[in-house]
C-alpha cells in the first residue's frame, strides 16, 4: 500500500472516529427532561414551572436556529475546526447547566449548548461528505438516527436519586462531548480536509431558506409555552410549519436535493425517530419508574440504525434508490407496530417496533445521501430539526389534550396513553404521505439530469 493511500485511509479513520463520537454527544442535548425533576428544581429556582420548562427546553430551538447557518459557514471554512469549535460550546453548555444556579443561567446554558451542537452536527456532516466516499456518509446517517433514538432514554437514566442533583438530566452527558471533543482533535491535523471552492450566492440562499420557518417554529414554540396556547393552537402551528419544510423539501434546486431525495427522508426522520420514541420513553418512566425503563429495544434500534446504514456501502446507484424506498416502508411498518404496543403494559412488541422504525431510517438516509451535492447535507439537516421541534410539539399538543378531555374514569397515565396512540396515528399518516413523495421527488430529479444533459449536449464544440 503506498503512502498516500494509508494516510487517505488514516484520514477516513479519524473523520468516522470523530463522526461517531460527535452526532450522538450533540443528539444528547435535544430532549427536555425536566419534568421528572420539576419539584426539586423549582423549590431551589422558585417561580412559576412556566419560566423553568422554558428554560430546560432552550437547547432544541437552538440547535434549529444554528444548523442552517451553521450549514452555510461549513462551505466556507474547513470542518475540522468548526467541529471542534461547536463540540467546545456543546462541553461548556452542559458543564454550566450543571451549576446553574437561576432560572436564567439555566436557559443560557442550554442554549449554548443546542448551538454548540447545531455547529457540530453541521461539521460532523460536512467531514463525512468530503471524504468521498459512502462509508463516512454511513456513519453519519447510522450514528445521527441512533442517537436520536437513544437520547430520550439516556437522559432518563441520569435522572438521580437525590433530589439536590437534579440539574444531572439537564447537561446532555459532558462525558459524551468530551470524548467527542478528544476524537476530533486528530481532525485538525488532516491536510486532506480543506475549505472547499466558493460557494455560489444562490447556493447560500437556498441553504439559508430553511431559517424562515425554523425561526418562525422556534420563536412560537416557546410563545406557546409562555402564553399556555391551547393544545389546538399549538397544532395548527406544527402542521404549518410541517408545511412549509415539505414544501421546501420538494421545491428544492439540484444543489440543495440530491438524486435520491435526502431532504425529504431526513425530513421524515426528523418527524419520526425522536418524536415517536420519546415519549414512549418518559411514558414508561412515568408508569413503571425511571429505573424500569427497558433499554434494550432502544438499543436494538440504534444498531439495527447503524447496521442497515453499513449494509449501503457496496451499493449501486440503483440498488440505493430501491433502498430508499425500502427504508421509508420499515419506517411505516414500525410506526404502524407502535400502534399495537402498549407503553403502561409492555409487551414484545416495542423491540421489533424500533428496530423497524430504526433500522429503516438508517437504510433510506444514508442511501439517499449517496451521490447527493454538498449543498444537500447541510439543507437536509436543516429541514429535519425543525420537523423534530414540530412533532415533539405535535406530540406534546395531544398530551395536553388528552390530559384535558380525560373522562371520569380515565386516569393522567391512560390519557397520556391515549395521546400517544394518537400521535403515533398522525405520524403512521405523515410517514405514508411522505413515503410516497420520495419517488415523485426522484423521479423529479432524473428529470431535471436528463434535461441538463440534453441541453449540454446541443451547445456548440
Amino acid at each position: 500500500m503506498s503512502s498516500s493511500a494509508r494516510a487517505r485511509n488514516g484520514a477516513g479513520f479519524a473523520v468516522a472516529a470523530a463522526v461517531c463520537l460527535a452526532v450522538p454527544a450533540a443528539a444528547l442535548t435535544v430532549p427536555n427532561a425536566v419534568a421528572f425533576v420539576a419539584d426539586p428544581a423549582l423549590a431551589e429556582f422558585g417561580g412559576g414551572p412556566v419560566g423553568l420548562v422554558q428554560a430546560a427546553g432552550a437547547a432544541l430551538p437552538a440547535l434549529v436556529l444554528t444548523v442552517p447557518g451553521a450549514a452555510v459557514l461549513v462551505r466556507l471554512r474547513p470542518p475540522g475546526p468548526l467541529l471542534a469549535a461547536g463540540l467546545a460550546a456543546l462541553l461548556l453548555g452542559g458543564l454550566l447547566a450543571g451549576q446553574a444556579g437561576s432560572t436564567w443561567a439555566l436557559g443560557a446554558a442550554r442554549a449554548l449548548a443546542g448551538c454548540g451542537a447545531g455547529l457540530a452536527l453541521a461539521a460532523a456532516a460536512a467531514l463525512a461528505l468530503r471524504q468521498r466516499s459512502p462509508l463516512p456518509t454511513a456513519v453519519f446517517s447510522g450514528t445521527l438516527v441512533a442517537g436520536l433514538l437513544l437520547a430520550m432514554p439516556a437522559v432518563l437514566r441520569a435522572i438521580p436519586d437525590r433530589p439536590e442533583d437534579w440539574r444531572e438530566p439537564l447537561t446532555g452527558h459532558p462525558w459524551a462531548a468530551a470524548a467527542a471533543l478528544l476524537a476530533a482533535l486528530p481532525v485538525l491535523a488532516l491536510r486532506g480536509v480543506r475549505a472547499p471552492v466558493p460557494l455560489p450566492a444562490a447556493e447560500r440562499a437556498q441553504l439559508t431558506l430553511p431559517l424562515v420557518p425554523a425561526a418562525g417554529l422556534a420563536f412560537l414554540a416557546v410563545l406557546a409555552v409562555e402564553r399556555a396556547w391551547a393544545p389546538g393552537v399549538n397544532l395548527i402551528v406544527a402542521a404549518l410549519g410541517l408545511a412549509a419544510l415539505t414544501g421546501m423539501a420538494l421545491a428544492a434546486g439540484r444543489d440543495a436535493s440530491g438524486p435520491l431525495a435526502p431532504g425529504p427522508v431526513l425530513l421524515l426522520v426528523g418527524v419520526l425517530v425522536l418524536p415517536v420514541s420519546a415519549p414512549l420513553a418518559g411514558l414508561t418512566a412515568t408508569a413503571r419508574g425511571v429505573g424500569a425503563t427497558e433499554l434494550w429495544p432502544f438499543g436494538a434500534g440504534a444498531f439495527a440504525a447503524l447496521a442497515a446504514a453499513l449494509s449501503t456501502v457496496p451499493l449501486d446507484a440503483r440498488g440505493a434508490r430501491t433502498a430508499v424506498g425500502a427504508g421509508c416502508a420499515l419506517m411505516v411498518g414500525g410506526t404502524g407496530l407502535l400502534l399495537a404496543y402498549d407503553p403502561l403494559s409492555g409487551g414484545p412488541l416495542l423491540g421489533p417496533a424500533l428496530v423497524s422504525l430504526a433500522g429503516g431510517a438508517g437504510l433510506a438516509l444514508a442511501s439517499s445521501l449517496r451521490d447527493a451535492p454538498p449543498g444537500a447535507f447541510g439543507f437536509g439537516l436543516a429541514l429535519c430539526f425543525p420537523a423534530l421541534l414540530s412533532g415533539s410539539l405535535i406530540a406534546g399538543s395531544l398530551q395536553l389534550a388528552g390530559l384535558g378531555h380525560a373522562g371520569a374514569g380515565d386516569g393522567p397515565l391512560d390519557s397520556l396513553a391515549s395521546a400517544q396512540r394518537a400521535w403515533t396515528a398522525t405520524a403512521l399518516g405523515l410517514a405514508v404521505a411522505a413515503t410516497c413523495l420520495v419517488p415523485a421527488v426522484q423521479a423529479a430529479a432524473r428529470r431535471r439530469d436528463a434535461q441538463d444533459t440534453d441541453r449540454l449536449s446541443h451547445l456548440p464544440t
